[in-house]
């Protein structure tokens, strides 16, 4: 029974590590990958602003050093640029946009892998360990259930066995 119960623990500890360890590297992975794409995609956006925003200022120096003509030649000349960088902006705004909804979506994906472990937090909370310590809680549990089911399945096979030799003599 005890090495019954040993072989069960660790085959029940090893499975919810297993579990947690692919869920955590599959989402680490992803959370990696789309952060750094993240990145580039804001420096991206962020050059687009700046080549507008040049457009735009020497469009208001020529107006401010008193060149109104001036002013409107640079605006006649760059607005079609203008107008194509902007359109650039749009582009690639919609796919920050798509890769900001993606992270939301893994960080979704890590809520639910943490609340399907709520339970034992809640229950280690209950005993007063630190949910930080989510570990020792799992283990504790695990331990819990071999220290209880154990015993009552050998119980339960001895009572059939006492119950199976009294319906034989009768």
């Amino acid at each position: 029974m005890g090495l019954n119960a040993v072989g069960v623990f660790g085959f029940l500890t090893r499975a919810h590590l297993d579990h947690m360890a692919s869920i955590d590297l599959t989402l680490a992975d992803r959370t990696a990958d789309v952060e750094a794409r993240l990145g580039m995609q804001s420096r991206v956006v962020t050059d687009i602003d700046r080549r507008i925003a040049q457009i735009d200022a020497a469009v208001d120096e020529a107006t401010r050093l008193g060149r109104p003509v001036g002013a409107m030649t640079i605006a006649d000349q760059r607005r079609r640029e203008r107008a194509e960088i902007a359109a650039e902006r749009q582009r690639e705004s919609q796919v920050l946009a798509n890769l900001q909804i993606e992270k939301a979506k893994i960080d979704a994906q890590r809520r639910r892998a943490e609340a399907e472990v709520g339970p034992i937090r809640y229950l280690a909370e209950l005993i007063g360990i630190p949910a930080t310590d989510f570990e020792r809680a799992v283990r504790l549990l695990t331990l819990a259930l071999v220290a209880v089911l154990d015993p009552m399945a050998v119980a339960l096979l001895l009572a059939a066995g006492v119950h199976a030799r009294r319906a034989v003599s009768f």
